[in-house]
């Protein structure tokens, strides 16, 4: 049985006391301690190994930024330590051999190319983390445990963790408010709302409870660690309301300016109404997404996009596409809203992948401009929830497209073609008075993803990964089984588990979120022959980061990055597109404040989907409606104008989309293709996990 975690850290202080330079002191310190810590011997920072297995002298100082011997790249990976002994652990001290201490709780990991301890049975502590991988942007993953013998209990290791590359913290949320644009300010608390309900369903919402866990990386909103709810989980969003209207009672006597003042007002009043149990997190992300629209309209988004293709070093054919093809010889199809960026990724080793890409990139194409002329046209602005399920309706519409030519053609299992695809919508959101001073258009930015394409936003504030990969490591670390990094070494670890075209749209779970652009800044939308081996993160500030300060221009800028993409990687087709986003002020009024949600708002959970007719419901093809029979049903005066709206655009997509079936449509038989080997392209992995034993894009065979 372990020590109580008073005694070890009463331990952990001696240790801190050995003379370094005495080694009998440290062989006994060992012998008595050995998985506990040591102060680094010598007096002198400990080695990082190089990750190259080949390397013949993988040593390197702390610092270097290439392998002395080899030339490789030094991989530095932060790790964050849960829990009070690994906070009481002295700066410098050596933990289990192998992790450095470089400030509490922030250790580096020494030997980056060796495993991490993960015993056969987690923790129960540990699963959340598992289970919550889909959420990486806020969270941080499960990296390993650190077993420290009978001295204490295991220390938990997260990487992903809110450091930047210098393993230094980011700053919390209450650190980083005062120098925050108010539109900012603002999207920190909806990403707090999003996360709220998955937390919950874990039982770990009191991590949203401790200022100083809630940490900040531009307009990114991230989680230290995760804390386990006490006894009355049910209080804790009230807990929240106390928390902020406490904190914002502080603040707002330092506030200088008017519209600070007036963002503080509101908030307390958002703030009184969860403590007094008047919002819920529905209704509180109702009444917050108004404030968010009311604060857009103070300023002017404009959206430049720009894309190329290429085939890559190894291949002869090209089975990705994307919009804009900046440098296509061909012209564009149609007048399409330059705020509109889609790529797609044909599957490599199956058959027509080039024509699956190019199938869901034209439907893709046809629905966006459908549901942008419809959102210019009607006036109305569309609520978050609604655009979400729309997006997802058209990526739905695209996978059927494809499905029903592979039914068509008898093609079954892994014959199937499909493509992975990842798509931007900057949607425009008509807003008019009572809610701003004057009519006005505001952007929301919407990305969706299904498969490995990749989103990443590049600003001032660094490089964001928007998305996580649909692999079939994911689903294994979501179902609590192995950690990831466990999982994506396993045979087929890094497989996709969905792609458009692989099976009926009822089994297909698009991925849409919102990104509210409070800065200016760069979306950037790759395929993984592009992101491989990590060269997004790699290469951000090079090239990505001049398009944002302008002082590069965004064409060549990306030509000139796809290029050096090729030469780094190469072995795959290497897609990208990037989307320009410029912010600037407009010299408008501050409107008027708010108006108090509708109690029906303010009390219940979102109920737009069960107010849709069922025809529309039956056109979303979600997977998981129960019977119609149980459906709630309302008459049609039952639905808001935004509703009508949203439900029309919906059948504007359905119409194009069935108009583009017809116009899809192949002519002659298979064609080869001449690059098809029977091993699988090796894929990219997430940044920061290892490479897997065997890689794979095929999808597992469809089944029930």
């Amino acid at each position: 049985m372990g020590c109580p975690v008073n005694e070890v850290i009463q331990v952990i202080h001696q240790l801190g006391s050995v003379d370094r330079r005495d080694p009998e002191d440290s062989r006994d310190t060992i012998e008595r301690y050995p998985l506990l810590c040591l102060p680094a011997m010598n007096g002198l920072e400990p080695p990082i190994y190089c990750v190259n297995p080949s390397c013949a002298q993988p040593r390197n100082a702390i610092g270097r930024e290439r392998c002395s011997e080899c030339q490789t790249p030094l991989l530095y990976r932060y790790l964050w330590a849960v829990g009070e002994v690994a906070a009481a652990i002295p700066v410098g001290s050596m933990v289990a051999g192998r992790y450095y201490v470089q400030a509490p709780s922030v250790w580096l990991e020494t030997e980056p190319a060796r495993s991490p301890d993960v015993p056969p049975q987690l923790p129960d502590r540990a699963l959340p983390y598992l289970r919550l991988h889909r959420w990486a942007r806020h969270l941080p993953q499960f990296y390993g445990l650190c077993l420290m013998g009978d001295q204490s209990p295991d220390t938990i290791l997260l990487e992903n963790a809110p450091l930047n590359d210098q393993g230094q913290p980011y700053p919390s949320i209450n650190e980083a408010w005062g120098g925050a644009r108010n539109l900012r300010r603002l999207h920190w608390l909806r990403q707090l709302l999003d996360l709220w309900p998955a937390l919950a369903a874990e039982g770990v919402t009191a991590s949203l409870l401790s200022l100083q866990n809630v940490r900040i990386q531009g307009g990114r909103l991230w989680l230290r660690e995760l804390m386990a709810d006490e006894a009355d989980r049910e209080g804790n969003f009230r807990r929240l309301g106390d928390l902020w209207f406490a904190w914002l009672t502080g603040w707002l006597p330092q506030v200088s300016t008017e519209n600070d003042a007036l963002l503080g007002v509101r908030l307390q009043d958002w703030c009184t109404q969860i403590r007094q149990g008047a919002l819920n997190p529905a209704g509180a992300a109702t009444l917050l997404d108004r404030l968010i629209q009311e604060t857009q309209a103070q300023y002017d988004l404009t959206v430049i996009a720009a894309g190329l293709t290429d085939p890559g070093r190894q291949r002869s054919n090209n089975e990705d596409t994307c919009y804009p093809d900046t440098f296509s010889p061909l012209p564009p199809v149609g007048a399409i809203d330059p705020g509109v960026a889609i790529v797609c990724d044909g599957l490599g080793g199956r058959e027509r992948g080039e024509v699956a890409s190019q199938m869901a990139m034209q439907s893709l194409q046809l629905q966006a401009q459908a549901l942008i002329s419809e959102a210019i046209t009607s006036g109305e602005s569309i609520e978050a929830p609604i655009a979400t399920e729309q997006i997802r309706a058209m990526l739905r519409v695209a996978n059927n497209l494809i499905a029903t030519q592979n039914d068509s053609q008898g093609r079954e299992a892994r014959q199937r073609m499909a493509t992975t695809a990842a798509l931007a919508i900057a949607l425009p959101q008509p807003l008019r008075p009572p809610f701003v001073e004057q009519t006005t258009i505001a952007r929301d930015l919407y990305i969706a993803h299904v498969g490995d394409c990749r989103a990443y936003w590049i600003s001032m504030g660094g490089c964001i990964p928007l998305t996580v990969d649909d692999d079939l490591a994911g689903r294994e670390a979501e179902t609590g089984f192995r950690s990831y990094r466990e999982a994506l070494n396993q045979p087929n670890g890094s497989a996709i588990a969905q792609a458009l075209g692989a099976k009926e749209a009822d089994n297909l779970q698009p991925h849409v979120q919102r990104w509210i652009v409070d800065e200016d800044g760069l979306l950037l939308l790759c395929s993984d022959g592009f992101s491989d081996q990590g060269w997004v993160e790699q290469s951000w500030r090079e090239y990505g980061l001049g398009i944002v300060t302008g002082t590069r221009s965004l064409n060549e800028t990306l030509k000139a990055w796809v290029a050096a993409a090729v030469a780094t990687n190469g072995s795959d087709n290497t897609t990208a597109v990037a989307l320009l986003c410029r912010l600037s002020p407009l010299n408008v009024g501050i409107p008027d404040p708010w108006t108090a949600a509708p109690e029906a708002v303010a009390l219940a959970p979102a109920t737009w989907e069960s107010e849709m007719s069922e025809a529309s419901q039956a056109l979303l093809q979600t997977t998981s409606r129960p019977p119609r029979s149980q459906r709630r049903r309302r008459s049609h005066p039952g639905l808001s104008k935004p509703q009508w709206i949203g439900l029309g655009a919906i059948a504007l997509v359905i119409l194009g989309a069935i108009a583009l079936a017809l116009t899809l449509r192949p002519s002659g038989g298979d064609r080869p293709d001449p690059d098809r080997t029977p091993s699988a392209p090796t894929r990219s992995t997430q940044p920061g996990t290892p490479a897997p034993n065997t890689t794979t894009e095929e999808l597992p065979v469809p089944g029930p």
